[in-house]
């Protein structure tokens, strides 16, 4: 119609079949639709199947306006006995407010057939839930437990709240052979409400994506991505920009679990912002299958509990786990695990890129508490990666035989120009490549790659070193060193770098320089740590 709807309206149906095999196909088009009832409507329902048949509904106006929320808000859903729903609703402007939950594009009808549900919801403004009764939660692509078929969902509006019982986008129910797709996309009002699963499944494949675009994301509860309990696959991605993030709860993203095969993506990403979270998971497995976890930050301030990357606690399991990080400070409370095994492959790689990370507050603890651990286990991989960052490690670093130690040098200024690591106390094991990107204007200089608290804090030696990309005209060799820092002598891992004419000084011992032809030029130096005290190469 081309004019408004206005009036007391009690409820409103488009697309509703009760019919035991029943269709019902309905439309509703409007400039503006505005109920005056601040009762609130009983029903808002758009293709809605309850009767085992087919329901298809379609609402679109410009603006909407209540006066009061909804008791029953369901677009493509399928309860009780139904089988196939198909439901859209399009407000140019308007705020809706909701009592309880809200479901789009949620198959939880019969169990006796395959069914579908398909949802859209696009709102101009906010979409709220005031909890009347208990908690609401958000449920966008929906397949339910022991239901077949599919289930689509998609949700758009300008800020999300009061969902307290929590969201979930993309998800599958146990036992349930078949597919659900979620999208969820959120402007400047943000995303709030009681814990998050994007693209978790304990059956059937499920996807979820949502994005974020400013306001950003508070959470009571914890953020879960790309999980996968049965023998499904599972995907999920969540990308926030301009926002803070709070989730006390967790941050899981790649995270399976149970006997059956199964893979699980996720993908977490937040611009310009501020992070706080309790654990951080990424890329972790307790059961069977693969699992890829992704997360990167970009000029973030960030506080949380602890964080393990790539970790696998199953030998049937090949776990895959990625943090990157740029321009932020990061603060861990407890300690960081990258690329651990107490099963099978467990590959973790933390990369840092003008960037500060914070591991702990004290030392001398004998716990995990403060340490940092990288390449740790049979089968465990860790790649740590510092270009123009520093890291500071409250107690431990325990470099792994598993462990790749990069450091990239573009200038003398520690933690600003090169990489480098601050700890108490520090086995060294792996690998470490260092990579030159500048082209040194002295005749002999040092870098300090890792500093340790005591005059005897570093033990271990790498299995190998790589100078990459450091001008034929200089040679490189590294040693153990004592010398004061702040007025306190410590043991220090000292990369020294000189002109080829320059003589290396005593103890030349176990100096063994080889081009690798790696990047152009290189040098790899092979040695033991003499006495245990310092090491020269």
């Amino acid at each position: 119609m081309a004019g408004a709807i206005s009036g007391p309206i009690g409820g409103i149906f488009v697309g509703s079949n009760t019919a035991a095999g029943g269709t019902a196909s309905g439309r509703l088009a409007s400039a503006g639709l505005t109920s005056t009832n601040s009762a609130g409507l009983a029903f808002l329902g758009v293709g809605r199947d309850q009767g085992g048949g087919a329901a298809t509904g379609v609402l679109e106006t410009g603006a909407l306006t209540l006066a009061g929320p909804v008791e029953w808000f369901e677009v493509g859903f399928t309860v009780m006995g139904g089988r196939s729903a198909d439901g859209t609703l399009r407000a140019t402007s308007g705020d809706l407010t909701v009592r309880n939950s809200a479901y789009v594009g949620t198959h939880a009808g019969t169990t006796a057939v395959a069914g579908s549900a398909r949802g859209v919801l696009e709102l101009g403004g906010t979409l709220t839930s005031v909890g009347r009764g208990g908690p609401g939660a958000l449920s966008v692509s929906e397949l339910s437990g022991n239901r077949t078929g599919t289930a689509t969902g998609s949700v758009t509006a300008q800020g999300v709240a009061g969902f307290a019982s929590g969201m979930q986008v993309g998800t599958a129910g146990d036992h349930t052979p078949g597919s659900a797709t979620g999208t969820l996309a959120v402007g400047p009002g943000g995303l709030q409400g009681g814990s998050f699963t994007v693209g978790t499944t304990h059956g059937a494949a499920a996807t979820g994506t949502v994005t974020v675009a400013a306001g950003g994301t508070t959470l009571a509860g914890s953020f879960i991505i790309g999980s996968a309990s049965g023998s499904g696959n599972a995907s999920g991605q969540m990308t926030v920009a301009q926002g803070n993030v709070s989730a006390p709860g967790g941050l899981f993203v790649g995270y399976p679990s149970g006997a059956s095969p199964k893979s699980a993506d996720g993908m977490f990403s937040l611009t310009s912002g501020r992070l706080a979270a309790g654990s951080v998971a990424v890329g972790q497995r307790a059961g069977a299958g693969t699992v890829t976890g992704d997360v990167r930050l970009s000029n973030v301030v960030g506080q949380v509990t602890s964080i393990q990357i790539g970790e696998n606690f199953n030998a049937a399991a090949t776990v895959s786990g990625v943090i990157s990080v740029a321009n932020p400070v990061l603060t861990v409370e407890k300690f960081v695990a990258v690329g651990s095994s107490l099963g099978g492959a467990g590959n973790g790689s933390l990369s840092l890129v003008d960037s500060r990370l914070n591991v702990g507050a004290a030392a001398g603890t004998p716990s995990l508490e403060d340490d940092m651990f990288v390449g740790i286990g049979t089968g465990g991989t860790g790649l740590l990666s510092l270009t123009r960052s520093l890291v500071d490690v409250g107690d431990f670093l325990s470099l792994g035989t598993g462990a790749l130690l990069e450091i990239g040098i573009e200038g003398t200024a520690r933690g600003l120009q090169y990489g480098a690591l601050d700890v108490y106390g520090g086995v060294l094991g792996g690998r470490l490549q260092v990579d030159f990107g500048f082209t040194p204007s002295f005749d002999e200089g040092i870098f300090d790659l890792i500093v340790s608290g005591t005059t005897d804090g570093l033990s271990g030696a790498f299995s190998t070193i790589d100078i990459v990309g450091l001008d034929p005209a200089f040679r490189a060799w590294t040693e153990f060193a004592v010398d004061s820092v702040g007025g306190t002598d410590v043991e220090i891992f000292r990369l020294h770098v000189a002109r080829a004419e320059v003589p290396v000084p005593e103890p030349p011992t176990a100096l063994v320089l080889i081009p690798t032809g790696v990047a152009g030029v290189g040098f790899l130096f092979r040695a033991r740590r003499r006495g245990g005290k310092s090491q020269t190469r």
